[in-house]
């Protein structure tokens, strides 16, 4: 139910559209509901055996489309025989008039669940926005609610062993920033400036693949949470020598 609402559509449009012909109350773990499911097939095939009777007795000219169908098979065209000659089709294999209506009924179910869309309705290119429902707003709820728990109970990072080298590798590269090196040695341990900048694309590029990891699915939304967390709000009261 959730689902149609998501789209916009109840089941019961659905069925009234033609684009299925009923509901089965049936779960394959409730054995008990299996003679439902029996009964939706019986009562299928009888009511499309009701409706085909009533369709060729309302529709009289089926019996002249009938009998000149046998007329051309008893009396083929060049075409015709050649036609036979591939399916080899015996004059027991020919339709009798019920088939001529069942495929023509078929014919008029496909012609009804055909229908044209312009570019506005089309849903990839529409402009509009899909409706929510119950089930979206209740993940995005759910999601929030997560966010927020996962803001009060910080990590521990020396508990992460990935983050805490890229932590520590941060501290040190902060710490020798401002300590001027010979060319020698910048030669061998490069620029303390540079090294200093590379520690913190790295650190980042270690806690985005925690979060993603994390997060998963939710990553996206969170991720954009948090950017807009950290720009509400300020560091204070650092421990002194932190960069």
């Amino acid at each position: 139910q959730e689902s149609a609402k998501y789209v916009g559509v109840s089941a019961y449009e659905l069925q009234s559209r033609g684009y299925f012909d009923g509901i089965i109350d049936y779960s394959y773990d409730q054995p008990h509901q299996l003679k439902n499911f029996k009964n939706a097939i019986i009562s299928g095939i009888e009511c499309v055996e009701d409706n085909a009777s009533l369709f060729l007795k309302n529709h009289e000219f089926f019996f002249e489309h009938y009998r000149d169908s046998i007329l051309h098979y008893l009396n083929p065209s060049e075409l015709l025989i050649e036609s036979n000659r591939r399916t080899d089709r015996p004059p027991t294999g020919t339709l009798n008039v019920f088939g001529d209506v069942y495929r023509f009924m078929r014919f008029l179910n496909m012609r009804q669940r055909i229908s044209s869309r312009t570019v506005h309705q089309y849903s990839r290119l529409s402009p509009k926005r899909t409706p929510m429902g119950k089930l979206l707003e209740r993940r995005t709820r759910e999601r929030r609610e997560n966010f927020r728990r996962w803001l009060a109970s910080p990590i521990e990072v020396r508990y992460q062993e990935s983050i805490f080298k890229r932590f520590q590798h941060f501290i040190n590269a902060g710490e020798d920033r401002e300590k001027e090196r010979g060319k020698l040695v910048r030669f061998f341990m490069g620029d303390p400036r540079e090294n200093f900048m590379k520690s913190v694309d790295d650190l980042v590029a270690e806690i985005l693949i925690y979060l993603y990891n994390h997060w998963k699915d939710n990553s996206g939304e969170n991720l954009i949470e948090l950017q807009e967390h950290l720009n509400r709000n300020e560091l204070h009261d650092l421990p002194p020598g932190q960069p």
